[in-house]
Protein backbone atom coordinates (compact mmCIF):
# COMPACT_ATOMS: atom_id res chain seq x y z
CA UNK A 1 0.00 0.00 0.00
CA UNK A 2 1.44 3.60 -1.31
CA UNK A 3 1.46 6.15 1.52
CA UNK A 4 -0.03 9.42 0.14
CA UNK A 5 1.37 11.32 2.57
CA UNK A 6 4.94 10.83 0.19
CA UNK A 7 6.16 13.38 -1.95
CA UNK A 8 6.06 13.34 -5.40
CA UNK A 9 9.08 12.76 -7.26
CA UNK A 10 9.31 15.86 -10.02
CA UNK A 11 11.69 15.61 -12.99
CA UNK A 12 13.07 18.84 -14.73
CA UNK A 13 13.15 18.74 -17.98
CA UNK A 14 14.78 21.38 -19.80
CA UNK A 15 13.00 23.00 -22.99
CA UNK A 16 14.58 21.43 -25.23
CA UNK A 17 13.99 17.55 -23.93
CA UNK A 18 9.97 17.63 -25.62
CA UNK A 19 10.79 16.01 -28.71
CA UNK A 20 7.58 16.10 -31.40
CA UNK A 21 6.53 12.44 -32.12
CA UNK A 22 5.88 13.80 -35.25
CA UNK A 23 8.91 15.09 -36.27
CA UNK A 24 11.08 12.11 -34.82
CA UNK A 25 9.13 9.72 -36.70
CA UNK A 26 9.72 11.28 -39.88
CA UNK A 27 13.69 12.02 -39.17
CA UNK A 28 13.42 8.27 -38.15
CA UNK A 29 12.02 7.32 -41.67
CA UNK A 30 14.30 9.66 -43.55
CA UNK A 31 17.13 7.66 -42.01
CA UNK A 32 16.34 4.81 -40.47
CA UNK A 33 18.65 5.50 -37.46
CA UNK A 34 17.81 4.56 -33.82
CA UNK A 35 14.78 7.00 -32.02
CA UNK A 36 17.56 7.22 -29.01
CA UNK A 37 20.04 9.09 -31.82
CA UNK A 38 17.13 11.01 -33.40
CA UNK A 39 16.00 12.60 -30.01
CA UNK A 40 19.84 13.27 -29.10
CA UNK A 41 19.92 15.32 -32.17
CA UNK A 42 16.95 17.09 -31.68
CA UNK A 43 17.12 17.98 -28.21
CA UNK A 44 20.83 19.07 -29.46
CA UNK A 45 18.87 21.30 -31.92
CA UNK A 46 16.37 22.51 -30.49
CA UNK A 47 14.22 20.49 -32.15
CA UNK A 48 14.77 22.11 -35.16
CA UNK A 49 14.45 18.75 -38.13
CA UNK A 50 16.85 20.31 -40.83
CA UNK A 51 19.80 20.96 -38.06
CA UNK A 52 19.17 17.79 -36.48
CA UNK A 53 19.51 16.27 -39.90
CA UNK A 54 22.84 17.98 -40.53
CA UNK A 55 24.14 17.30 -37.14
CA UNK A 56 22.84 13.16 -37.35
CA UNK A 57 25.39 13.24 -40.93
CA UNK A 58 27.98 14.83 -39.40
CA UNK A 59 28.04 12.51 -36.56
CA UNK A 60 28.16 9.47 -38.66
CA UNK A 61 30.26 10.49 -40.96
CA UNK A 62 32.62 11.19 -37.40
CA UNK A 63 31.94 7.76 -36.42
CA UNK A 64 31.77 5.77 -39.60
CA UNK A 65 35.43 7.14 -40.66
CA UNK A 66 36.63 5.90 -37.41
CA UNK A 67 35.20 2.46 -38.26
CA UNK A 68 36.41 2.55 -41.50
CA UNK A 69 39.89 3.69 -40.10
CA UNK A 70 39.89 0.62 -37.35
CA UNK A 71 38.58 -2.05 -40.19
CA UNK A 72 41.38 -1.06 -42.36
CA UNK A 73 44.04 -2.22 -40.23
CA UNK A 74 42.73 -5.33 -40.35
CA UNK A 75 44.92 -8.26 -42.24
CA UNK A 76 42.93 -9.97 -45.03
CA UNK A 77 44.79 -12.91 -45.29
CA UNK A 78 42.10 -15.23 -46.98
CA UNK A 79 40.20 -15.41 -50.15
CA UNK A 80 39.78 -16.65 -53.38
CA UNK A 81 40.56 -16.14 -57.18
CA UNK A 82 38.09 -16.67 -59.34
CA UNK A 83 38.56 -17.49 -63.59
CA UNK A 84 36.06 -17.34 -66.08
CA UNK A 85 36.36 -17.85 -69.22
CA UNK A 86 33.78 -17.75 -72.60
CA UNK A 87 34.50 -17.36 -75.99
CA UNK A 88 38.38 -16.68 -76.00
CA UNK A 89 38.43 -14.15 -73.18
CA UNK A 90 39.41 -14.98 -69.60
CA UNK A 91 38.42 -12.56 -66.83
CA UNK A 92 40.54 -12.82 -62.91
CA UNK A 93 39.39 -12.07 -59.48
CA UNK A 94 40.55 -11.57 -56.20
CA UNK A 95 38.78 -11.44 -53.13
CA UNK A 96 40.09 -11.44 -50.02
CA UNK A 97 38.31 -11.34 -46.36
CA UNK A 98 39.61 -12.45 -42.97
CA UNK A 99 39.18 -16.01 -42.29
CA UNK A 100 38.66 -19.23 -44.19
CA UNK A 101 34.99 -19.67 -42.74
CA UNK A 102 33.76 -16.17 -44.99
CA UNK A 103 36.05 -17.53 -47.53
CA UNK A 104 34.34 -21.13 -48.06
CA UNK A 105 30.87 -19.06 -47.33
CA UNK A 106 28.03 -19.35 -50.33
CA UNK A 107 27.99 -15.74 -50.79
CA UNK A 108 31.55 -14.68 -50.84
CA UNK A 109 31.60 -17.33 -53.33
CA UNK A 110 28.68 -16.23 -55.56
CA UNK A 111 30.29 -12.32 -55.14
CA UNK A 112 33.41 -13.60 -56.90
CA UNK A 113 31.47 -15.57 -59.49
CA UNK A 114 28.97 -12.72 -60.42
CA UNK A 115 32.17 -10.24 -60.17
CA UNK A 116 34.02 -12.42 -62.55
CA UNK A 117 31.28 -12.00 -64.69
CA UNK A 118 30.57 -8.62 -65.01
CA UNK A 119 34.32 -7.93 -65.08
CA UNK A 120 34.09 -10.12 -68.51
CA UNK A 121 30.70 -8.41 -70.09
CA UNK A 122 32.34 -5.11 -69.01
CA UNK A 123 35.49 -5.65 -70.49
CA UNK A 124 35.13 -8.08 -73.43
CA UNK A 125 37.31 -6.01 -75.71
CA UNK A 126 39.64 -4.25 -73.92
CA UNK A 127 42.92 -6.34 -72.71
CA UNK A 128 44.81 -4.81 -70.01
CA UNK A 129 48.14 -6.69 -68.68
CA UNK A 130 49.61 -6.16 -65.19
Amino acid sequence: MLCRTRPLCVRMLSSNAAVSKKVLQKLRSETGLPFIKIKEALQETDNNPDKALKWLEEKATEQNWAKAQKLSQRETSQGLVGVFQQKDFVSMVTLQCETESVAKNENFISLLYHSAIALQQSQEKRCYWT
